[in-house]
């Protein structure tokens, strides 16, 4: 049976403990039974990986027979088994999803978070104008008078919600189930996000996370001893299916074929000084520390657009909620407070 898919958290701690496996040097067969007593989701893969290593499996053959693993860390593999760098590919691949997984839990946080408190505004906004204003409706009754002006609205506005209970459920059911599947299927979450970023500017949020998955997949590359022409291609596999990311992969192969350095060929991909960067570090041997370094940063510039868009985006739908609700309350009880100092 299939097993299912593993994050990409656990992900890194798996290829860090194959890593440790090697630095070792015991058996992978024997690594592998060592490790196969965990618990949880990796578990059962660890054990299915046990076996196909004692059938004489190398670990590429192993975690492509498994069909679980992402294709892109099988391919790494394979290519770490035939320069023998299978330590430190294992290494930059744990690195690599370890950076993946603070990303993608930035990236839930930034739409989990406003989608909840949206929820609540709307719970309450519903609760009020469906529960609460027929309550006063019947106070205004008993004193001779109706409720006008945006109390009135809003009342009006309840009574059709209350009327199409049944339909407004049947879409927040769907909704649920969709965002459920959108979760947990990663062919769908993928689709999403691809949708997400047809909807927003090559400035966006999305552009920087798509440039934050790029460099972390050079890094990747360029620690596993992989040349910087090959990254690049590997890096198009994994990130082209973002429109800008593809285009800007092409035109940098395309000036690495026609001879052009490395720092010239990531204009458009790195900025100026991070190209100025890499140029030094053609001459010095250093690239992969270098876009180790760059993803990294990278990936706390993310870090800091997301919490910003955090900061502003909860705040203002709390002022929102205070005000819708408080607007309503008020539209009821200057009427009532009339009334009664009439009467007094």
């Amino acid at each position: 049976m299939k097993q299912q898919a593993l994050r990409s958290g656990e992900l890194s701690a798996l290829c860090l403990e194959l890593a440790q496996i090697w630095h070792s040097g015991t058996m992978l067969a024997d690594g592998l039974y060592a490790l196969s007593g965990e618990q949880g989701e990796a578990g059962p893969l660890i054990a299915a990986l046990y076996h196909a290593a004692d059938e004489g499996m190398n670990l590429p053959r192993a975690l492509e027979a498994q069909g679980t693993f992402p294709p892109y860390m099988v391919q790494m593999l394979t290519l770490a088994e035939k320069t023998g760098q299978q330590e430190e590919t294992l290494r930059a691949l744990s690195a690599y999803y370890d950076r993946m997984d603070r990303m993608q839990v930035s990236i839930r946080s930034a739409v989990l978070n406003p989608a909840i408190l949206t929820g609540v505004m709307f719970a309450v906004v519903v609760i009020l104008v469906t529960q609460v204003l027929p309550i006063f409706e019947g106070v205004f009754a008993q004193l001779g008078m109706q409720m006008s002006g945006l109390a009135g609205v809003m009342l009006r506005a309840g009574r059709v919600l209350s009327g199409a209970a049944v339909g407004i459920g049947a879409v927040l059911a769907v909704l649920m189930i969709t965002a459920f599947v959108v979760y947990r299927v990663p062919r769908a979450r993928a689709t999403f996000w691809r949708k997400m970023r047809g909807l927003s500017g090559a400035g966006s949020l999305s552009a920087k996370i798509a440039n934050a998955r790029l460099l972390s997949t050079l890094a990747m590359a360029a620690q596993s001893g992989m040349e910087t022409e090959e990254a690049i291609g590997y890096a198009a596999n994994i990130c082209g299916d973002d429109p800008r990311i593809r285009r800007l992969l092409s035109e940098c192969l395309t000036k690495l074929q026609n001879g052009a350095r490395i720092s010239s060929a990531l204009e458009g991909v790195l900025s100026a000084r991070n190209c100025r960067a890499v140029a030094l570090a053609e001459r010095t041997g250093s690239q992969a520390d270098l876009f180790s370094e760059i993803a990294k940063r990278s990936e706390r510039s993310v870090n800091d657009e997301i919490d910003r868009l955090i900061g502003w985006v909860e705040p203002a739908l709390v002022l929102l909620t205070s005000a819708v609700v408080g607007v309503i309350l008020l539209s009821i009880m200057l009427p009532l407070l009339g009334i009664m100092s009439s009467i007094g």
